[in-house]
Order: C-alpha cells, then sequence, then structure tokens
C-alpha cells in the first residue's frame, strides 16, 4: 500500500498533537521537512491547512505564514513588525511553500495597503505603433517638457549595463533589468516638480503635456518597452 498526500498530512498533525507548540527538535524538522515537500510532489494544485515549519522551528498553518521572497526588505520588517511577521523555516524552498499555501511576503507588502498599487488605464497595444509612429513627435515633447521645467540642458543615455534582478518587486520585471534609454533633465534648483507645478503645466496647451501627466502618479517615470 502506497501513503498518499492525506498520510502525509495526517503525519504532521501526529507530531504537532506530540509536541504541541514546542519547538521541533532536529530530527522533528527534518521529518517535517521532507513531509511538506512530499505533499507538494503529490498535490496538483495549492494545497490547504497543511502544517508547515516556522523560523521558530513551530508548526503552523501554511497560510498563516509567508515565504521569504524579499530577504532584503524582511531583515527591516523584522524590526518593525513587532511580532506580526511570521515566515516559513528556511528549510522549506520557496516553490514548494507556495505549492502547500504559504503566501508570497512580496504580494502580501504590494497587496497589504491598497493606496500601495494603482491600476490605471493603458492604451491597447495596437494603438501604440500610431501614437509613436513619427520619432520627431516624441523628441517634440521631450523638449516640451524640458521647455516647461526650464531645464538648461536634456541628456539622452544609453546604458549598456544588465542589473542585478534579485530586488526586484516582481519577478516579471527581470526582464527589464537590461540596457535602457535614459532622458536626463538638468535644472537649475533640481527641485522635484509639485502637484502645483504639473497642474500648471498641463493648462498650457504644449505637445508635452501628455507626457508631463505620467509625473502626477510617479516622480520616476520608467516606459518597459520589453526588448524593442
Amino acid at each position: 500500500e502506497e501513503f498518499g498526500v492525506e498520510d502525509y498530512i495526517f503525519a504532521l498533525r501526529m507530531i504537532e498533537k506530540r509536541i504541541g507548540r514546542s519547538q521541533l527538535d532536529d530530527d522533528d524538522l527534518e521529518q517535517a521537512s521532507s513531509l511538506v515537500n512530499m505533499i507538494a510532489e503529490g498535490i496538483s494544485s495549492t494545497a490547504g491547512h497543511v502544517l508547515v515549519p516556522d523560523e521558530e522551528r513551530r508548526l503552523s498553518i501554511a497560510e498563516t505564514l509567508a515565504v521569504d521572497d524579499v530577504p532584503w526588505l524582511s531583515a527591516a520588517l523584522r524590526t518593525n513588525a513587532r511580532g506580526c511577521l511570521r515566515l516559513c523555516h528556511a528549510s522549506i524552498n520557496e516553490q514548494i511553500a507556495r505549492k502547500v499555501g504559504v503566501k508570497s511576503l512580496r504580494e502580501l507588502l504590494l497587496t497589504s495597503n491598497d493606496e500601495s498599487t494603482q491600476k490605471i488605464p493603458c492604451p491597447p497595444e495596437s494603438s501604440l505603433p500610431l501614437d509613436c509612429d513619427d520619432i520627431t513627435l516624441g523628441i517634440n515633447d521631450l523638449l516640451s517638457v524640458g521647455d516647461s521645467i526650464a531645464a538648461q540642458s536634456i541628456s539622452i543615455i544609453i546604458d549598456n549595463r544588465t542589473h542585478a534582478a534579485s530586488s526586484i518587486l516582481n519577478p516579471s520585471l527581470r526582464v527589464a533589468q537590461g540596457p535602457s534609454l535614459i532622458i536626463y533633465y538638468e535644472t537649475a534648483n533640481r527641485k522635484a516638480l509639485q502637484t502645483e507645478d504639473i497642474r500648471r503645466l498641463l493648462f498650457t496647451e504644449k505637445p508635452g503635456n501628455s507626457l508631463v501627466s505620467a509625473f502626477s502618479i510617479t516622480n520616476l517615470l520608467i516606459i518597459l518597452t520589453s526588448d524593442q
């Protein structure tokens, strides 16, 4: 007779029943980690209510834990979260953890506050070639923006570097870590555009108004163009 996922889940519950909320010793931790791995291998979708070792070596329900997929942020969060941050044990890798129901710390940080992200309408891909067909229109917009903010000079920089793809908000942004074109405006006061500045610029009919409007939601405009 072969063992299945339910048997492995039951075995984890038996360990919990035996030790309660006490810390797992080395043998129990190794056994629990192995059981979690076998559960992940035997299921086709995310499992529910699987017991997983946390970083304090205690068994906890998977959905109450997060996997540390943003280690460059979690250290600071541990200091400020005051016990609210509960991570799964390092012996459980990210792929296994996500499959048994552990949440992504990265996604939790992005969705924990409604103000942290904002959906804005974007034009369909089919319309972009029509809007950007003439490169002189784009240059005219850039010059207009420079004129609006009294720029002393405009630098167009080609950055041929490929940057590290670890400390990023989303894995899909790895493709954006390669070479890029940078437009830099040199101004006399070097102050960021304030809300009133942007409002004033938008009421002036100029070619670069659409470009300026983007700065009402961000102070650093990044345009992703895939490999184009």
